[in-house]
């Protein structure tokens, strides 16, 4: 049985991933969804869909406006073998990264929680800034872009 596949004659396959330069970027969130990691562990991954809405021209010379980013943030659950309880006492003062990194997001984007119950969907149309540099993964040798000192848009 053949399936139709609208744009497959006209596909050149697969581009190459360009980074984003480093630099101040001005960010639209357009979801946020919460997945299982691809490797078996008991982490929740937040993955993020962001439209650029303005930043630096970028290394072919275009404007960065409308390209995408996407960042991730990966919590462990308490199961995890890493996970160390003392991130559940809030007079430790003691929190994980990836709780640490989404709650500078959820500042810099406006979206508050209930206690420690947060809806993914509440990213969704908001803005912010964010500085993104490019890393090279560990395992791969591959640009990647992180993002670092979210604060709220303009």
């Amino acid at each position: 049985m053949a399936y139709n596949l609208p744009g497959l004659k006209a596909s050149t396959g697969m581009k190459t991933f360009e980074p984003l330069v480093d630099g101040d970027y001005e960010l639209e969130c357009v979801k946020c969804e919460v997945k299982d990691p691809k490797n078996p562990s008991p982490t929740d991954v937040w993955t993020f869909t962001f439209n650029v809405a303005g930043g630096p021209a970028q290394a072919n010379g275009k404007p960065a406006k409308g390209k995408r980013y996407m960042e991730f943030v990966n919590i462990m659950r308490p199961e995890h073998p890493s996970f160390r309880q003392e991130w559940l006492d809030p007079k430790s003062g003691q929190t994980q990264m990836g709780v640490d990194q989404l709650k500078s997001m959820m500042l810099a984007m406006g979206v508050t929680a209930k206690g420690d119950n947060l809806n993914p969907d509440a990213f969704a149309g908001t803005s912010c800034r964010c500085h993104i540099t490019v890393e090279i993964g560990k395992n791969d040798g591959k640009p990647r872009n992180r993002g670092r000192a979210w604060t709220a848009a303009e």
